[in-house]
Protein backbone atom coordinates (compact mmCIF):
# COMPACT_ATOMS: atom_id res chain seq x y z
CA UNK A 1 0.00 0.00 0.00
CA UNK A 2 1.64 3.31 -0.66
CA UNK A 3 -0.04 6.91 0.33
CA UNK A 4 -0.71 8.98 -2.91
CA UNK A 5 -1.54 12.80 -3.52
CA UNK A 6 -3.29 13.76 -6.71
CA UNK A 7 -3.02 17.11 -7.82
CA UNK A 8 -4.83 18.06 -10.99
CA UNK A 9 -7.36 20.86 -11.42
CA UNK A 10 -9.53 18.55 -13.48
CA UNK A 11 -12.01 16.81 -10.67
CA UNK A 12 -13.16 14.37 -12.81
CA UNK A 13 -9.57 13.33 -13.57
CA UNK A 14 -8.71 13.10 -10.15
CA UNK A 15 -11.32 11.49 -8.98
CA UNK A 16 -11.35 8.37 -11.47
CA UNK A 17 -7.77 7.86 -10.38
CA UNK A 18 -8.47 8.29 -6.99
CA UNK A 19 -11.26 5.77 -6.94
CA UNK A 20 -9.31 3.42 -9.03
CA UNK A 21 -5.81 3.34 -7.12
CA UNK A 22 -8.49 3.19 -3.44
CA UNK A 23 -9.75 0.17 -4.80
CA UNK A 24 -6.37 -1.03 -4.96
CA UNK A 25 -5.35 -0.88 -1.52
CA UNK A 26 -3.36 2.50 -1.81
CA UNK A 27 -4.18 5.81 0.54
CA UNK A 28 -5.18 8.81 -1.42
CA UNK A 29 -5.69 12.67 -1.17
CA UNK A 30 -6.06 15.10 -4.09
CA UNK A 31 -5.75 18.50 -4.37
CA UNK A 32 -7.14 20.84 -7.42
CA UNK A 33 -4.21 23.27 -7.12
CA UNK A 34 -0.32 23.54 -6.92
CA UNK A 35 -0.10 25.71 -4.04
CA UNK A 36 -2.17 23.55 -2.13
CA UNK A 37 0.06 19.86 -2.99
CA UNK A 38 3.35 21.70 -2.85
CA UNK A 39 1.52 22.39 0.98
CA UNK A 40 0.46 19.18 1.41
CA UNK A 41 3.63 17.71 0.14
CA UNK A 42 5.21 19.51 2.95
CA UNK A 43 2.88 18.46 5.93
CA UNK A 44 2.01 14.61 4.73
CA UNK A 45 4.85 13.54 3.00
CA UNK A 46 3.22 11.31 0.72
CA UNK A 47 4.83 8.00 -1.19
CA UNK A 48 3.72 9.58 -4.31
CA UNK A 49 1.98 12.25 -5.46
CA UNK A 50 1.03 13.02 -9.33
CA UNK A 51 0.61 16.01 -10.66
CA UNK A 52 -0.91 17.59 -13.33
CA UNK A 53 1.32 19.63 -15.23
CA UNK A 54 -1.06 22.63 -16.23
CA UNK A 55 -2.38 23.73 -12.68
CA UNK A 56 -3.26 27.20 -11.51
CA UNK A 57 -1.34 28.66 -9.21
CA UNK A 58 1.73 26.77 -8.97
CA UNK A 59 2.30 24.13 -12.12
CA UNK A 60 3.57 20.50 -11.99
CA UNK A 61 7.26 21.70 -13.17
CA UNK A 62 7.31 24.22 -10.53
CA UNK A 63 6.21 22.03 -7.68
CA UNK A 64 8.59 19.07 -8.91
CA UNK A 65 11.67 21.78 -8.46
CA UNK A 66 10.56 23.05 -5.58
CA UNK A 67 10.04 19.23 -4.22
CA UNK A 68 13.34 18.47 -5.35
CA UNK A 69 15.13 21.39 -4.00
CA UNK A 70 14.14 19.99 -0.63
CA UNK A 71 16.71 17.59 0.71
CA UNK A 72 13.96 15.60 3.25
CA UNK A 73 11.48 15.42 0.25
CA UNK A 74 13.84 13.39 -2.28
CA UNK A 75 12.23 9.86 -1.48
CA UNK A 76 9.03 11.57 -2.82
CA UNK A 77 8.09 10.19 -6.11
CA UNK A 78 6.82 12.27 -8.98
CA UNK A 79 4.69 11.39 -11.63
CA UNK A 80 3.25 14.03 -14.03
CA UNK A 81 0.19 13.42 -16.15
CA UNK A 82 -0.51 15.46 -18.99
CA UNK A 83 -2.94 15.74 -21.60
CA UNK A 84 -0.38 16.65 -24.16
CA UNK A 85 1.52 13.87 -25.79
CA UNK A 86 4.75 15.94 -27.17
CA UNK A 87 8.44 15.19 -26.37
CA UNK A 88 9.42 18.66 -25.54
CA UNK A 89 6.65 18.17 -22.67
CA UNK A 90 7.86 15.21 -21.92
CA UNK A 91 11.34 16.37 -21.51
CA UNK A 92 10.57 19.62 -19.41
CA UNK A 93 8.80 16.84 -16.82
CA UNK A 94 11.46 14.84 -16.68
CA UNK A 95 14.22 17.64 -16.41
CA UNK A 96 12.03 19.63 -13.87
CA UNK A 97 12.17 16.38 -11.54
CA UNK A 98 9.34 14.18 -11.97
CA UNK A 99 10.69 10.08 -12.53
CA UNK A 100 7.58 9.56 -15.14
CA UNK A 101 5.36 11.00 -17.08
CA UNK A 102 2.11 9.34 -17.75
CA UNK A 103 -0.73 10.94 -20.73
CA UNK A 104 -4.35 11.53 -19.65
CA UNK A 105 -6.26 9.51 -18.85
CA UNK A 106 -4.25 7.82 -16.21
CA UNK A 107 -4.12 4.05 -16.37
CA UNK A 108 -3.69 2.72 -12.51
CA UNK A 109 -2.00 -0.29 -13.83
CA UNK A 110 0.71 1.91 -16.03
CA UNK A 111 1.40 3.48 -12.07
CA UNK A 112 1.62 0.28 -10.36
CA UNK A 113 4.08 -0.33 -13.26
CA UNK A 114 6.66 2.37 -12.87
CA UNK A 115 5.96 1.80 -8.79
CA UNK A 116 7.24 -1.90 -8.99
CA UNK A 117 10.10 -0.47 -11.56
CA UNK A 118 11.49 1.47 -8.00
CA UNK A 119 10.74 -0.85 -5.40
CA UNK A 120 13.13 -3.15 -4.13
CA UNK A 121 13.14 -6.63 -4.61
CA UNK A 122 11.37 -8.64 -1.74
Amino acid sequence: MARFLIADDDFDVAWSLSISLRSLGHMVRITDNGRTALELVRDTAPDILVADLFMPEINGFDIARLIRDEPALQPIRLIAVTGKPDDATRQRALDAGFDAVVLKPVDPEILSGILKKRDPPT
